[in-house]
């Protein structure tokens, strides 16, 4: 039963000597390091071993319940098969669950219950059971003292010329923040909301770039006209108001919007709807996107923070963290 061990012991080898070589080729006589590579190539590199070593971390947690599961059975003179099948008992599903269940997704159901219920009831217990399993590698670790041991990638770090693109706070920021989004993103529409209230508290020591990408069916135009817009709104000095107003209304953005907000912000009609069928905006939209891609940004929000990416399933909670390291 202790054969994961093994079997990670070799990745784990492999994965630290990986990470431990600053040279990653020779080519042509030379040798090349991480950072010789363009940023695009980096951030993808960086975020192959991350996830690797996510995968094997995962493999650690299987190894951490194998053995937790041996001891067990050694210690009540039981076999291995005995105490898993105790240990992921689950009990069933009753019908008054699965119903609860259902009716409070019966519109994404979109089907009668007699017809869904069993195929409900495996997923619940699939679910039930894979909690189970989760909440015993929790109790394994916390009993026994675990400590990861597989040395953690340092993220690359990229001098961005950002003089392109809008930003606020700072004039001599300890700590600059670079957000990729899009207006019609939900997730981003979160994000900007909880990154604004970071800088109306930290806004004196911390500097926000704000640079657009297109994520959010780009075949539709509308999230880049929206740019566009929001471009034509900073030659007027109403950026921020312009974002914050696009935001606001994201559910109802259309190819109208821009020339909307611009009424709502009291600016000049006439120079906003020239400026929205020009080359310039299009062009700084155009270049806005490339930034992004040119260093690895294929999905909406991203963070960079002083030039290093962030990764993290709370931007808002970690971006805080940081700040208030850096102040």
């Amino acid at each position: 039963m202790l054969k994961p061990v093994a079997a990670l012991s070799a990745a784990i080898m492999m994965s630290g000597t990986a990470l431990a070589q600053d040279v990653l080729f020779s080519y042509g006589g030379k040798d090349y390091q991480l950072s010789d590579l363009q940023p695009e190539l980096q951030q993808r590199y960086f975020d192959n071993l991350q996830e690797a070593r996510e995968k094997n971390l995962s493999l650690l947690d299987q190894a951490v319940l194998d053995i937790y599961i041996d001891k067990l059975a050694a210690s009540q003179n039981k076999s291995v098969v005995e105490v898993r099948e105790q240990l992921f008992k689950v009990e069933p599903i009753s019908d008054d669950e699965v119903k609860t269940v259902y009716e409070q997704y019966q519109g994404q159901i979109g089907m009668p219950f007699e017809q869904v219920k069993e195929q409900l009831r495996q997923r619940m217990e699939a679910m039930k059971a894979q909690e189970g399993v989760l909440a015993l590698i929790d109790e394994a670790k916390e009993k026994n003292g675990f400590t990861v041991k597989i040395p953690a990638s340092e993220s690359p770090t990229f001098l961005m010329d950002l003089t392109p693109f809008p930003y606020k706070g700072a004039s001599n920021p300890k700590l600059t923040i670079v957000e990729v989004a899009d207006y019609r993103c939900p997730y981003c529409k979160v994000s900007s909301d909880a990154v604004m209230k970071l800088m109306d508290k930290y806004g004196d020591d911390v500097r926000l770039y704000y640079v657009d990408l297109n994520v959010v069916q780009p075949a539709s135009g509308i999230s880049v006209k929206v740019m566009e817009g929001a471009y034509c709104a900073r030659q007027q000095d109403k950026y921020w108001e312009y974002n914050k107003a696009a935001y606001a209304m994201q559910s109802d953005l259309s190819l109208e919007s821009p020339v909307q907000l611009a009424e709502k912000l009291g600016l000049n009609k006439q120079t906003f709807e020239a400026c929205l069928t020009s080359d310039a905006a299009k062009a700084y939209v155009a270049q806005s996107q490339q930034f992004a891609r040119s260093y690895g940004v294929s999905g909406t929000p991203t963070f960079f923070v002083n030039g290093k990416r962030l990764h993290s399933h709370d931007p808002e909670a970690d971006l805080k963290a940081m700040i208030e390291k850096a102040l």
